[in-house]
Order: C-alpha cells, then sequence, then structure tokens
C-alpha cells in the first residue's frame, strides 16, 4: 500500500468518525448545544483535510469539507462574541453535513459491473448454455432458460442485455434490492437529524414561563425545550419567582393523578409542596431524617450538578467555544479558608449574598461578571447548588451587609 493508499485511508477515517459523531448527537435528544465532541470531530477533519496532497477521487469531498470549515468559522466567530449554549451553526452547515454523508455513500457503492460477452463467456473451458443463461437472467415465466436468446446475442451483442431499455443483470438487480433497503434506514437517521435541527433553530416560544407552567401536563423538560433554556436556568427561574417545579418528564399517558393534580393529596404532591416549602423556608426541619437514596427530595438541579461534577465526563460538555475564554481550569468553590482574606469578600460569597438578597442568578452573573470574565450564569449556578448542599462550604462574613 502506498503513500496515497494511506493518505486516502485517514481521511476518509476522520470523515466516518465525524459522522458518527454527529449521528450519535443526533440521537441524544437531551443534547441541545454542540458538545466537545462534536467540536473536537469536526476540528480534527478540517485539520486532516488541510494539510498534505488529496488523492484525485476524493477532491469533490474536500470541496465540501471547505465548505463545512466556511461555514464553522463563521459561527465560531459569533459563538465567541456570546457564549451562549444554544448558539447552533445555521443551516447551511447542516446541508453541508447531510452533502458529505450522501457523497460518502457514493463513494462506497462500487461501478456497475459489465457482464463479458456471450462470444468470451461461450470460449471459456467448462461453460454451458444454462451457466450464461443464469449469468444473464434469461429465464421465462416458469423459470425455464431462454437458450435461443445466446446465439442471437453472440450474432448481436447487447439485443437481449444492454440495448433492451430497463434491463439489468442479476447481480445488479440484487444489488439495487439491498441498497433499497440498506436506504430506509438512511432515510430514517436522515429525518431524525433533521428534525433535531429544526427543532434547535426554531425561536424561542414568545409565551412567558409563567403561562407556560399553566399548561395542563406539560413537563419542565419540554418548557426548557421551548424557551431553549437550560434546566439550571429554568429551575432558578422557578424558584427566584416562587413558581410551582412542574415534574421534569411528561407522565405517562395512562397517569390519572400527580405533580400537577393539586387536589390530590399524593405521596408525590406531599413531597413537592415539602420542597417547596423547603425553599421558601431554609431551616432545617426538626428530627429530620436523610431522604432515602430512592426517594431524593432535592431539587433535581444540585443531583444534576453532583452527577456531573462526580462523573467528570466531557463527552457531553458544550464546545470550547461556548464555555468562555476564561474558563476556569479547576473547581472554583473555595475552601473555608478562602472566603475572607485582608478583609476582602470572595466573589462566591458575594455570589450567595447577593442571591440572599433577591437578586436574580442571571443578574448576579451579568454584575458579577463585568469586572470578572470567569463569572457566568453557569458558575453562578455551580456555586448556588454548592452553597445548597453544604452552607458551610462558603462562610459568609458575620458583619457584611447585603
Amino acid at each position: 500500500m502506498g503513500y496515497d493508499d494511506d493518505r486516502r485511508g485517514n481521511l476518509l477515517l476522520v470523515v466516518n468518525d465525524l459522522l458518527a459523531t454527529w449521528q450519535k448527537w443526533t440521537a441524544n435528544q437531551d443534547l441541545k448545544y454542540i458538545t466537545l465532541t462534536f467540536e473536537t470531530a469536526v476540528e480534527d477533519t478540517i485539520l486532516v483535510f488541510s494539510e498534505g496532497t488529496i488523492p484525485g477521487d476524493l477532491r469533490r469531498l474536500t470541496a465540501l469539507i471547505g465548505d463545512l470549515k466556511k461555514h464553522w468559522e463563521t459561527w465560531k466567530v459569533r459563538a465567541a462574541g456570546n457564549p451562549n449554549r444554544f448558539q447552533h451553526p445555521g443551516t447551511d452547515f447542516w446541508a453541508v453535513l447531510e452533502a458529505i454523508t450522501q457523497h460518502l455513500a457514493d463513494l462506497k457503492r462500487p461501478p456497475p459491473k459489465r457482464l463479458e460477452a456471450v462470444s468470451k463467456l461461450r470460449a471459456l473451458p467448462g461453460m454451458t448454455d444454462n451457466q450464461i443463461c443464469r449469468t444473464y437472467g434469461w429465464y421465462d415465466s416458469n423459470g425455464n432458460p431462454e437458450l435461443w436468446k445466446i446465439d442471437e446475442e453472440e450474432a448481436d451483442p447487447g439485443k437481449h442485455s444492454y440495448k433492451c431499455e430497463g434491463w439489468l443483470p442479476p447481480h445488479e438487480r440484487e444489488r439495487q434490492r439491498i441498497e433499497a433497503a440498506q436506504a430506509a434506514a438512511v432515510d430514517r437517521a436522515k429525518e431524525q437529524r433533521l428534525a433535531k435541527i429544526k427543532a434547535l433553530t426554531r425561536p424561542p416560544a414568545p409565551e412567558p414561563i409563567e403561562d407556560l407552567l399553566k399548561l395542563p401536563g406539560i413537563s419542565g423538560k419540554q418548557i426548557c425545550t421551548m424557551k431553549h433554556l437550560d434546566r439550571d436556568e429554568f429551575e432558578h427561574y422557578c424558584r427566584e419567582n416562587q413558581l410551582r417545579l412542574p415534574s421534569w418528564d411528561s407522565p405517562a399517558a395512562n397517569q390519572i393523578s400527580g405533580v400537577f393534580d393539586v387536589n390530590q393529596d399524593t405521596p408525590e404532591v406531599r413531597r413537592e409542596e415539602t420542597k417547596a416549602d423547603a425553599l421558601k423556608n431554609p431551616k432545617k426541619p426538626e428530627a429530620e431524617k436523610p431522604p432515602a437514596e430512592e426517594d431524593d427530595t432535592r431539587p433535581a438541579s444540585v443531583i444534576q450538578g453532583m452527577n456531573r461534577d462526580e462523573a467528570d465526563d466531557d463527552e457531553n460538555e458544550p464546545a470550547s467555544v461556548l464555555q468562555g475564554p476564561d474558563k476556569p481550569s479547576e473547581d472554583p468553590s473555595p475552601g473555608p479558608e478562602q472566603v475572607v482574606m485582608e478583609g476582602q469578600i470572595s466573589v462566591e460569597a458575594q455570589i450567595v449574598m447577593l442571591h440572599k438578597a433577591g437578586v436574580r442568578a442571571l443578574d448576579i452573573a451579568n454584575d458579577l461578571g463585568r469586572t470578572d470574565a470567569s463569572i457566568d450564569l453557569r458558575r453562578v449556578n455551580k456555586v448556588l447548588r454548592q452553597f445548597e448542599k453544604s452552607p458551610a462550604s462558603i462562610p459568609l462574613p458575620s458583619d457584611a451587609v447585603v
């Protein structure tokens, strides 16, 4: 295998990895933003195609990767100016990915194999007329070989084969049958991709969250999708505005009662009411027992945040351009000794104090972010989750006045 073959294999390898990563990202309906894994796959593909020679049969693919790079760089510039998770490349970027998928399928399709002429087949030792009929597919409606076509085909090549409109050799008909079956699966995957892109690029719902919460049976996940919100943002908004948190997922179709049935005295309702009361009046009940692992009443955002921190898995982390230019590399949460140093109040303590004073998390991020670029809504939510979990980890100055 020469250099060109190695080069061709490497180019196709990164493209196949990109398309597999894209399909996996599409299949995960919970991912509403470009992930770090997706970003890496795109960057690797652009890098490999930008260096070295390009085999002749991959020039069309190289041109498509060039278009992909143009749309990707445009998005990166736009996202860097406003690192919001819910920013996505334009429709042209996704159209190029679809074109790459189709072109790669065309490259993998073998060229049609033309049958040898009847005169050459007859000259082969051991070749029979029945075998020639089987090769060309010459059978009548009863399955008998049409031997008479062999002499006519030899005298006039193509008379009963390539000159006949709609005729295909048996091997080609079988290949088309297999491709048609595979195309159904390909079309389903394409419809899944297009549906997700359409949902992501749709503008946020104009209705306020308060109005959406009044809709019967609506879930928190549905509201986040409609309003282009992160789960943490949605739950903090509900808590700060004293709105009742709905269940995250929609109830089952045959479910009669649930957290939305406010007149039903069910364990789910009592648990939600207890959680809401605890958030409004954050004092520890007497003789409170630690919640059972399978019946955890902590806010979902706290549990979710803890799981993310413990897992430390960046497969579904936002792309680097969406994380902001000055994202700290280590956990910014301070220890008790970091809270007050030389009369200064730590950023984490300021966040908690402002939150206790009734300032919304988004406003805290905007205000403190003007002087510290590392502070964004994600960091504010993380600090508040930590304080909810363990207030002692962020002690506040006793003489502080908000």
